[in-house]
């Protein structure tokens, strides 16, 4: 008798049939990063065609990790577009996968996926754009060889002082697991909202940050002093215990964002939108 709860062979044909079913719009979304970055390291390099190796490096390496900030929590809030519909919840629920399958099939597309497919993308621009500039230019204009931009982005020489950070490890720590935990709450998010659900994610964390942050200025206010609260902040981050509260929140986020996703995805109604069945 199969697992009920996971089985390597349907989880398989779960994962085919989703990239089956969105072959055209993951392929386009592909394309169209591709371009994007193609288009925007050609032009970069057109404009700092006389710039040190280094410097060029760095801000190729800045352009692409600003877009794969952005695109990542995008595409984590199309993860489960197909339950904006009802025809696309019915198709899910009643499959023959369970719910682990479905949900694991997701995340290992729009997610895992994603990683592997942006920094493909961007090598791949990364060789365009050399093979593009290198026929036209001159004893002026330099083109820099390919970069690998993982590291190049984890590069303490480069990317990390770039961005004007030290603790590079700690950092880097940070930056990778933030920027995961951010996916992990709009995969939420899309569990939650499927229909504009990148919309409703950002306006909803913004709401929930303004609210804090007014929460926190009148308790400064009642019990503190700016002046005394400002000097505090400083203190924290020149003194890199800033780390050691950062860290624990960025887990923490990242643990219940995905639990809360998959349980909101068990519990997820097929007839409408709601959580509950």
């Amino acid at each position: 008798m199969k697992n009920q709860v996971f089985d390597w062979g349907r989880f398989t044909l779960t994962l085919r049939r989703e990239i089956c079913e969105n072959w055209r719009q993951l392929s386009l979304s592909l394309l169209a990063i591709y371009g994007a970055l193609s288009a925007t390291m050609i032009l970069g390099n057109m404009m700092t065609g006389g710039t040190s190796g280094g410097m060029e490096e760095s801000l190729r390496a800045s352009v692409v990790v600003v877009a794969f900030s952005f695109l990542s929590i995008f595409v984590a809030s199309l993860s489960f577009h197909g339950l904006s519909t009802k025809t696309g919840r019915i198709a899910m629920f009643t499959s023959p996968s369970s719910m682990v399958e479905k949900f694991a099939a997701n995340v290992l597309i729009y997610i895992v996926g994603f990683w592997v497919a942006f920094f493909v993308c961007a090598h791949l621009a990364d060789l365009t754009r050399i093979l593009v500039l290198t026929p036209f230019r001159d004893i002026d204009f330099i083109v820099p060889g390919p970069i690998n931009f993982i590291s190049e982005m984890g590069s303490s020489s480069n990317f990390m002082s770039f961005m004007g950070l030290s603790e590079m490890g700690m950092w880097q720590a940070i930056f990778w697991l933030s920027l995961l935990a951010n996916q992990v709450i709009y995969l939420l998010g899309s569990v939650v909202w499927p229909h504009l659900s990148f919309l409703k994610t950002f306006g909803f964390i913004y709401a929930v940050e303004m609210v804090l942050g007014v929460l926190m200025l009148l308790s400064v206010s009642i019990f503190s002093s700016m002046k005394e609260f400002g000097r505090w902040v400083y203190e924290l981050v020149s003194n890199g215990d800033f780390i050691a509260f950062e860290m624990p929140w960025v887990i923490l986020q990242l643990l219940v964002g995905g639990v809360l996703a998959w349980w909101c995805f068990k519990h997820k109604d097929v007839i409408s939108q709601g959580i509950f069945k």
